[in-house]
């Protein structure tokens, strides 16, 4: 319920108080509503103001709608306790019925979402979290709200904080009647609007329908213009957009609890309403892994240079051994040289010492920001990567762990690659779930949380596999087909959408 200011020499307004509130001193503030019912300001001698609804006067012709109205408020008085918005006075006489409630909100999350969605997913879910557990309550005692709507959750402000009210439940007989007396439209349930019987997890869709259109801006069916700037039109029987493909903000975690909150079959969504926002809100406060998304442009060094730097490095070093051994020809000490010297001159070490040529090669060719790595020189079946002419263990900010692989020929790399998707499918498999084969595309997991595929930029020779798993914790496999270098990224904390965003800027497409 949500007020605009309104002049009290208006026609309306002089009408509204003459022909209503006729007691000396109460005035109209301001007005809104619908078609059948004008919600007002009204204000006493004293200033104390009080929320007022009030049949429009072509309403007040229709003797069925004055009846709906005047039993829907009696139900709603009867359930004060409940909504927070007291019900203190019912004017069934006169020429328009009314009935007036002791406060007034400041706006209604209808305003709030038509100005600033999409909103901040905790803001959200903490204000949610109490009207989730009053509709907890009130279903344990057989009662639905029925119209759960945005424009039906008011904000009002206590002691400094504020507050969502969920107000104008539905009568059972009249929401019986027909789907579209309640009024949610878009927000009912499946079963509500084919006049099929409804249940407590009639109202749960209704309230995760209006957390996804909060968190993304959009209503669940509806059309909607995709990123290629295509239009199309949302038609009966269509699945709801994922709502982390909408606001890629939202993690995959929180948008799947959302997506179950609004799937067609009751079944399928949560049985609690207060369970459904915890786990949101439980998600969206626990600390996201920090991803730096700007980083300067790399050009790796070619590979020729590399070798004929690594070349003549090994004919500098040949000389000077020959001769030092000219010098000291009759000693019988031997001195030593180590094989790791062929790369002193690139200057490039690592807490394990300094690179050889194939692992500084391997090293070069990495995406900025990955510089902290360390050579892998286990052998045979303990090195990471067993087929492997050199590995690297690395550490960057935005993931758990993070190893790649160099390989001779393409033909080891495929090799390695599907052996390591195979053991990760079957990570997927005894989670119950799938691995989804994609088209060729640079957005992995964009449409599910397991997807198989390859990776390309267009116009480019830069191409390669993908496999990404949401379990047992989100983790990327890739491949880079022109270098045969082998990347696998996961976290131990986050989500699918921070990997990818990871790796987008600092092991993938560049």
């Amino acid at each position: 319920m949500a007020f605009g200011p309104s002049s009290d020499s208006s026609d309306s307004a002089h009408s509204l108080s003459s022909g209503v509130f006729d007691a000396v001193g109460i005035q109209v503030k301001g007005t809104c509503g619908s078609s059948f019912v004008t919600d007002v300001i009204r204000v006493d001698r004293t200033g104390v103001q009080s929320a007022v609804k009030i049949l429009t006067p072509g309403a007040t012709q229709d003797p069925e709608l004055v009846s709906r109205f005047l039993m829907n408020a009696r139900y709603n008085q009867g359930l004060n306790d409940f909504t927070g918005m007291r019900i203190t006075e019912i004017v069934e006489t006169g020429t328009r019925p009314y009935y007036v409630m002791e406060k007034v909100a400041e706006s209604s999350l209808l305003e709030i979402i038509r100005l600033h969605a999409p909103v901040d997913p905790r803001w959200l879910a903490t204000l949610l979290l109490p009207v989730a557990r009053m509709l907890d309550t009130i279903h344990q005692r057989n009662i639905l709200h029925a119209n759960i709507k945005p424009s039906n959750i008011l904000v009002t402000v206590e002691n400094g904080g504020e507050k969502f009210l969920l107000v104008d439940f539905f009568e059972p007989s009249l929401a019986a009647t027909s789907a579209t007396l309640t009024g949610a439209g878009v927000y009912a349930a499946p079963e509500f609007r084919a006049g099929m019987p409804v249940s407590n997890r009639s109202d749960i869709y209704s309230l995760a329908a209006v957390m996804y259109e909060a968190l993304s801006g959009s209503v669940p069916a509806s059309a909607y213009r995709s990123h290629d700037g295509d239009f199309h039109v949302w038609r009966a029987g269509d699945q709801a957009r994922d709502l982390s493909q909408i606001n890629p903000e939202i993690s995959r975690s929180v948008s799947e609890i959302i997506m179950n909150g609004i799937s067609p079959q009751a079944i399928s969504r949560p049985a609690s309403a207060s369970a459904m926002v915890e786990d949101v809100l439980r998600l969206v406060e626990q600390p996201r892994t920090p991803i730096r998304t700007a980083e300067p442009e790399h050009h790796p060094v070619p590979m020729l240079l590399i070798i004929a730097g690594v070349f003549m490095g090994i004919l500098l070093l040949f000389g000077a051994f020959k001769l030092v051994s000219g010098i000291f020809g009759g000693s019988t000490k031997k001195d030593t040289v180590t094989t790791t010297t062929v790369a002193q001159t690139t200057t490039t070490t690592t807490a394990a010492g300094v690179l050889s040529a194939r692992e500084l090669s391997l090293f070069q060719q990495l995406a900025p920001g990955n510089q902290e790595c360390d050579p892998d020189r286990s052998q045979g079946s303990e090195k990471v990567w067993p087929l492997s002419i050199a590995a690297l263990t690395c550490t960057s900010e935005g993931v758990t762990r993070l190893e790649y692989g160099s390989f001779a020929n393409k033909s080891d790399l495929d090799d390695t690659f599907d052996g390591q998707a195979k053991s990760m499918a079957t990570d997927v498999v005894k989670a119950k779930g799938e691995v989804v084969e994609t088209q060729i595309g640079i957005d992995p997991c964009a449409t599910t949380p397991n997807e198989s595929g390859e990776w390309q930029i267009p116009n480019t020779d830069r191409k390669g596999q993908f496999m990404c798993v949401s379990v047992p914790q989100p983790r990327i496999v890739w491949t880079e087909g022109t270098s045969r270098i082998i990347g696998d990224a996961e976290l131990s904390s986050g989500t699918m959408t921070e990997l990818i965003a990871w790796w987008k800027v600092k092991a993938g497409p560049q």
